[in-house]
């Protein structure tokens, strides 16, 4: 029996709190909870695009009973109309101000009853078999479950910013270990994420942070390439660039405070990024992940602009080093 474990508060969530559910332990295959095992989560922000189909693969699923959370902080009532419309069934909070996706998570957590979260992102679209194989997954290994990405549309653009952002978690090859578990196709036990207090919710890498905690307590994260879904990337070349420059300053920022790196080291580290040699082994990766997953002629096609978004991160990257030694401090 794992006992309740309070969350911390982060910076900025002191408005959107919910009372946190108490857990009654990390289930097994015989267990019989009071409420569904499984709760799905989803952040949302003027998500109305994708939202509906997004929802219309969750109420298909195969596994059943299964219950959907929809945590909303849009301007506008477009997502709450979507849901009164078309998923009565589906539990909707509207936040009363913006919330990061991981705050919204957390605020989707606490209202899950379901001692299994799997958290995605409403522009995922899901086979009707992908909650009953993350739940196998976890039932045969026990760790923190992720799921694998394919790329919803065909063109070049599309392609781009999938692989750029995430060809290590494409289909294709064994189930294996992996170091970083995106939050749009994943699965936690409950037990797990009161162990590390859930997800820092004040910026962008909060998956990572927690991969990382999860790694320091021995808790193993178990890549599943069958257990797939769709991502609609609504994105240009412009966006993917910022996004990607913007994700690799906060990355390089947290990690070097993680990791509580002298100034030698960051210096090291930042002077390395800058080099060719770190693009050329991004880009290489991604085309290696391609091929793996059958898809390394799609990869090839949108390789240029694959180029650029991967050059966007490590100029990021640089650019967190850089302000973290003209900040001082050891």
């Amino acid at each position: 029996m794992v006992s309740r474990t309070k969350r911390r508060k982060h910076p900025g969530e002191e408005s959107t709190r919910i009372p946190p559910v108490d857990s009654v332990g990390t289930p097994s295959p015989g267990s019989a909870p009071a409420g569904p095992l499984v709760s799905i989560v989803v952040p949302s922000y003027n998500s109305q695009a994708t939202l509906r189909r997004s929802l219309e693969t969750m109420t298909a699923q195969s596994y059943q009973p299964l219950e959907i959370i929809v945590v909303d902080s849009s301007p506008t009532d477009a997502c709450a109309q979507i849901i009164r419309t078309w998923f009565p069934q589906v539990i909707f909070y509207a936040s009363p101000g913006r919330l990061y996706p991981h705050a919204a998570r957390n605020a989707g957590i606490d209202l899950a009853r379901g001692e299994l979260i799997l958290s995605t992102d409403p522009d995922i679209y899901a086979p009707d078999d992908w909650v009953a194989r993350m739940v196998a997954a976890y039932f045969t290994h026990y760790g923190v479950i992720v799921g694998s990405y394919e790329c919803f549309g065909a063109d070049r653009v599309d392609h781009a910013v999938h692989f750029s952002k995430f060809d290590k978690w494409l289909p294709g090859g064994a189930t294996r270990a992996i170091d970083i578990a995106p939050t749009a196709n994943v699965l936690y036990p409950r037990a797990f994420l009161q162990a590390i207090g859930g997800f820092d919710g004040t910026g962008m890498v909060g998956d990572t942070l927690m991969s990382w905690e999860y790694t320091r307590l021995g808790i193993p994260l178990i890549f599943i390439p069958d257990a797939v879904v769709e991502h609609h990337h609504l994105s240009s070349i412009r966006a993917l660039l910022r996004e990607r420059r913007v994700r690799g300053r906060e990355f390089a920022q947290v990690r070097r405070t993680y990791f509580a790196w002298s100034r030698r080291r960051t210096l090291v580290v930042l002077l390395l990024t800058l080099v060719p040699l770190r693009l050329l082994k991004l880009t290489g990766r991604t085309l290696w992940h391609g091929q793996r997953a059958c898809q390394f002629a799609a990869a090839w096609r949108a390789l240029p602009v694959i180029f650029l978004a991967h050059g966007a991160w490590l100029w990021g990257e640089a650019q967190g080093y850089w302000r973290a030694l003209r900040a001082g401090g050891h």
